[in-house]
């Protein structure tokens, strides 16, 4: 039996998404450092924020990255409700990479809350390090993750706590103010 943990709000503080939900209900950006949309809404385009790093030593995020973590949501058996949406971009080449840091959704109608489907707090897409997958596979996801939030990730005891510590380098977004975060898993 394989056991797959869930992208649930135990793992936020080890994932960032292209764009968060800011106070008042605004997109505001997180990996992507901004995006455009035409102004037939069709075209979006995205700029990815430089020097995001990944734990572990795994390297720079780039759109090497964002596709392949577009890639793999898609994958046989994923539950989430965007997986034809996303396939179909895919499949269709709808997502042009333009360079490292730059990439754009051709979409084929009109999308106002694309930067939603990516938000941090849409735990069904977090962005993965194409680098970690190529090492350690899906057994490194479950069993050592690698994100590029403030915390890292330390231990997990299923069905009881995950286990993070603070980043050992200057986080990008912030500093945590406490070294290690531990979330239980309290059954009522």
């Amino acid at each position: 039996t394989r056991i797959v943990p869930q992208f649930g709000f135990q793992n936020a503080p080890m994932y960032e998404g292209l764009t968060r939900m800011g106070l008042e209900g605004e997109q505001v950006p997180l990996m992507a450092e901004r995006w455009e949309i035409s102004e037939d809404l069709k075209t979006w385009t995205w700029h990815l924020r430089k020097g995001i790093q990944w734990h572990r030593d795994f390297g720079e995020f780039t759109a090497t990255d964002l596709m392949h973590s577009l890639e793999h949501h898609v994958k046989e058996g994923s539950v989430s409700s965007r997986v034809p949406f996303y396939r179909k971009w895919l499949e269709e080449n709808r997502i042009v990479v333009l360079d490292d840091y730059t990439v754009v959704y051709n979409l084929d109608e009109p999308k106002i809350d694309l930067h939603a489907a990516f938000e941090n707090d849409n735990h069904f897409n977090v962005i993965l390090s194409k680098a970690h997958w190529d090492v350690e596979g899906q057994a490194g996801i479950e069993n050592n993750p690698v994100g590029a939030g403030p915390y890292q990730f330390k231990e997990r005891v299923l069905g009881s706590y995950v286990l993070y510590e603070r980043v050992p380098y200057q986080h990008w977004r912030i500093t945590p103010d406490f070294p290690e975060l531990q979330i239980f898993e309290v059954p009522e």
